[in-house]
């Protein structure tokens, strides 16, 4: 199955997170073929169920020597697929409900070190302003900054897909739209989008105090 198919159309896959999603299936038939001794032509829906999992998620961290974070995210990665699974078929619903009950491991909190003020100056000042190209990224480097939105969301903004892509809210925070389909339904239908992605533009940010 192809994971472009089993990733979300609503949402721009990054390469990297389309190859976090190929390696944790790689990883969990791996285990499966290893310590269960089930090839990849007997998978079935049994054998994705809670006590696999969790057996796969303890071996990724004695065999594999793998992080908390690392566990975490390969269980986030699994979820995501078994998910996919319960929307095309009913019957692996009870599987992805009962996948979603393992916890998470708890993790350390690691401090972000941000760039400096100079360092983010130095950037902003690269775009040559004299020029709508310079313009254009200028704007989108503030953006970016002022929002920590992925690059995924902000690369499609430039040219005629700027307007459809990016909507200004009335009490000053921006919504970005990954999707035409869905900046069409956030203006023809009521109630909230939890599709879209919301940030907030204030004048306290580093970035509006740069000289």
């Amino acid at each position: 199955m192809a994971l472009r198919v089993c990733a979300s159309p609503r949402y721009r896959q990054s390469e990297n997170t389309l190859k976090a999603y190929k390696d944790t299936l790689r990883l969990y038939i791996s285990f499966l073929e290893q310590e269960k001794k089930i090839d990849q032509s007997s998978l079935c829906a049994s054998c994705f169920e809670k006590e696999y999992i969790e057996e796969w998620l303890a071996w990724l961290m004695k065999r594999r020597h793998c992080s908390a974070d690392t566990r975490n995210a390969r269980l986030s990665a699994l979820r995501a697929f078994l998910k996919y699974l319960a929307g095309k078929d009913v019957k692996y619903i009870h599987i992805q409900q009962a996948a979603t009950q393992i916890p998470l491991k708890k993790t350390a909190k690691k401090k972000v070190h941000g760039l400096s003020r100079a360092a983010v100056k130095a950037l902003l000042d690269q775009p040559d302003q004299r020029r709508p190209a310079g313009r254009r990224d200028l704007t989108l480097l503030v953006l970016m900054y002022n929002t920590a939105v992925r690059m995924p969301l902000v690369s499609p903004l430039t040219g005629d897909l700027l307007l459809p892509t990016l909507a200004l809210n009335s009490n000053g925070s921006i919504r970005i739209f990954s999707d035409y389909r869905i900046l069409e339904n956030h203006f023809t239908k009521s109630g909230k989008l939890s599709s879209a992605r919301n940030f907030s533009l204030t004048s306290s940010s580093p970035c509006a105090t740069i000289e």
